[in-house]
Formats: C-alpha cells, sequence, structure tokens
C-alpha cells in the first residue's frame, strides 16, 4: 500500500496527517522528530511526504528526507509562511486534493 502523509512544520513540532488512515501525529521539530518520521517511513511500503515551505523550519526536514532518500513534496502556501496551524483544514484539504489527482492520473 502507498502511504502519504502530510507534515505541518512549525518552530516547535511536526504534526503528521496520514492520508489513508486520518490519523494525527505530533512530534518535535528537532533530530529526534525527525528521527521517527524516519523510522516510521522504513515501516511502510511506499511513502509520499508532503509539507509546507516554511523557509528556515522545512529546511532541515527537506534535508534529512533527502538523505534517506525519501520522496517528498513541498507546497508553497499562499499567503504568508508559518501560522499553518490556524489554516491547517485547509492546507490539508488541498494536499488530499492534488493527491487524490496525483493518483487519479498515476502519477505516483
Amino acid at each position: 500500500m502507498q502511504y502519504t502523509i502530510g507534515i505541518d512544520i512549525s518552530k516547535g513540532t511536526l504534526d503528521y496527517f496520514e492520508l489513508s488512515s486520518s490519523k494525527h501525529y505530533q512530534y518535535p521539530n528537532d533530530d529526534l522528530g525527525q528521527k521517527d518520521l524516519i523510522k516510521w517511513i522504513k515501516k511502510q511500503d511506499t511513502v509520499l511526504v508532503v509539507f509546507e515551505a516554511t523557509g528556515a523550519y522545512h529546511r532541515s526536514l527537506e534535508a534529512t528526507l533527502a538523505r534517506h532518500k525519501h520522496p517528498f513534496a513541498k507546497v508553497n502556501p499562499h499567503g504568508r509562511p508559518g501560522d499553518l496551524q490556524k489554516r491547517l483544514g485547509g492546507l490539508l484539504k488541498q494536499i488530499v486534493s492534488m493527491l487524490q489527482c496525483l493518483q487519479k492520473w498515476a502519477l505516483f
């Protein structure tokens, strides 16, 4: 089964949303939180990670995913970066819609 997770990245936390199960997880936005994400990804068959481009806060996660050769998509949201928790529902709907479209066309 192919898994897709969306991550809301803030200064202090990584909020994961797993598309297939609609489950939410929260980890610290630090080396330990990223290590937990990589452990989880390795247990799955295929994972696409989708996250918001948040400037300084996403760069470490992006580097970690690239170093471990995990596929990811960086979303550039409209409006100002950050403060995503207030807009999380709307962004997740956009991410889900985008992923459903990509799956329909078998692009991943």
